[in-house]
C-alpha cells in the first residue's frame, strides 16, 4: 500500500483489455460493462481498443475530459443500474 492505495492493482478496464490481447480475443467493435464509468486512464485505453459501448452503474468521480474524449470517439454510454 502506498497512501492508502494499493500499487499492486489494475483498472477491470484495464485488466479486461489486456486479457483479451493475451488469449487473441479482439475488442475491436465490443460493449464493455463496468460498474463505475471509466477514470480518464482507463477512457483512453478503451478508445484505443476499439470499444464501442460502455455500460455502467455508477458515475463516480466524473472527469469531463474522459466523457469529451468519448463523446469524440462515437462512443455510446450509458448508464444501467445492475442487480449483481
Amino acid at each position: 500500500m502506498v497512501e492508502g492505495h494499493c500499487v499492486r492493482t489494475i483498472h477491470a478496464e484495464t485488466n479486461a483489455i489486456i486479457q483479451a490481447a493475451l488469449h487473441g480475443v479482439s475488442t475491436k467493435g465490443a460493449t464493455c460493462y463496468v460498474t463505475h464509468l471509466p477514470c480518464i486512464n482507463c477512457t483512453k485505453a478503451l478508445i484505443n481498443a476499439g470499444i464501442v459501448k460502455i455500460v455502467y452503474s455508477t458515475a463516480y468521480r466524473t472527469d469531463e475530459n474522459a466523457m469529451n474524449f468519448l463523446k469524440g470517439a462515437n462512443i455510446e454510454v450509458v448508464q444501467k443500474e445492475f442487480k449483481l
